[in-house]
């Protein structure tokens, strides 16, 4: 069966969480996971990303 997610590693651009719609400016990010399920929520995710040039903090807020 073939994958229709981006690969683990994969660069994209995408405007920040909570911007507003008028801001111009996007961040890279990078995929470091995918398909990640909560086994305590049940709740899924198609990706984990971080901004590229951050890496991973365990600081993170959830955005949703």
């Amino acid at each position: 069966m073939n994958d229709v997610l981006l690969p683990i590693g994969s660069v994209f651009k995408a405007k920040e969480p909570g911007g507003s719609e008028e801001s111009e400016d996007a961040i890279e990010y990078i995929i470091i996971g995918k398909r990640a399920i909560n086994p305590n929520t049940m709740r899924a995710w198609d990706y984990i990303v971080v901004p590229l040039h951050e890496g991973f903090k365990n600081e993170y807020t959830n955005f949703l």
